[in-house]
């Protein structure tokens, strides 16, 4: 099962990424991510500091399943969807999506997420780049005129 996190970064656009998130199995808005995207999801998590209005449209488009956090926590509401997303005994994958741009303390502590475990596969994805953790061994495809990049985390 492929779960999508929208975190509140920088928007997604692309047809690519797009597709990518509506081919998901499941849809996590975090927090004023729900002011960006325009479809239905399964869940709303954070601390809603940055939802405009947490109205009866919104609350509609994840039926109503919502999860409040204090603004007073030990994680970031990212974090919080993905250790969620974990709780699912069926997910193979977890992407998330704007985790990037906006704050760049919350854009690191997202590639910190990719060190959490290894059973999942995690990738932070944006419009530009797919970032994720190997741990063992792995074939690239469909890789001509690519930019490929390694860097080493411990």
């Amino acid at each position: 099962m492929k779960v999508a996190i929208l975190s509140n970064g920088v928007k997604c656009v692309t047809k690519r990424v797009l597709t990518k998130i509506k081919g998901s199995d499941k849809i996590y808005f975090v927090d004023g991510a729900i002011n960006k995207y325009n479809f239905q999801g399964e869940l709303l998590i954070g601390d809603m500091d940055s939802v405009d209005n947490l109205s009866e449209e919104l609350k509609k488009r994840v039926n109503y399943n919502i999860i409040r956090f204090p603004e007073e926590k030990d994680f970031t509401d990212t974090e919080l969807a993905v250790h969620h997303a974990l709780t699912i005994t069926e997910v193979t994958e977890i992407n998330i999506f704007g985790g990037t741009g906006s704050r760049f303390d919350h854009t690191l502590s997202n590639f910190q997420l990719l060190k959490l475990q290894s059973k999942v596969k995690m990738s932070l994805i944006d419009d530009c780049n797919e970032i994720f953790k190997i741990s063992s061994s792995f074939v690239f495809e469909k890789m001509k005129a690519q930019i490929l990049s390694f860097f080493p985390a411990s």
